[in-house]
């Protein structure tokens, strides 16, 4: 494989782009996938799964609701000094940490809602997430 020095490709990248490409249609090139781009794939996949979907999207819709009220963020704070965290499409590890801190805080958090009169930690079948003071979630 042809190798450049650094100082050699600033001094002349034509050059070296035109060995390079010289060598890429001489030589075989191998496509190796990047791991963490496959285990990012393999993550929306199992997100997408019909078995998954609708259990994250309403841990999504109770952290949304924690995280847009500086009352219950308070409380969360005051009694557990955690708050939750929401999950990012792009970062592959986010949603294992937003179920992960839901885990550790759920205590707290179920005191919160219903100290807020919450009703979104009801089960799915009676769910409408009534609230006194905010819209219907579900």
């Amino acid at each position: 494989m042809y190798m450049m020095s650094p100082a050699a490709l600033r001094k002349n990248p034509r050059r070296v782009m035109r060995k390079t490409l010289r060598l890429s249609k001489t030589e075989a090139i191998e496509r190796t996938p990047c791991v963490v781009h496959t285990l990012q794939l393999v993550v929306d996949m199992i997100q997408k799964d019909l078995s998954v979907k609708p259990l994250l999207d309403r841990i999504r819709v109770l952290v949304r609701l924690f995280r847009k009220s500086s009352v219950a963020i308070q409380r969360l704070l005051k009694l557990c000094g955690l708050t939750l965290v929401k999950d990012c499409p792009t970062r592959w590890s986010s949603t294992y940490l937003m179920i992960s801190r839901l885990l550790q805080v759920k205590d707290s958090l179920v005191e919160v809602a219903d100290g807020m009169g919450w009703d979104c930690l009801l089960p799915v079948a009676e769910a409408h997430c009534s609230q006194r003071s905010a819209p219907p979630l579900c």
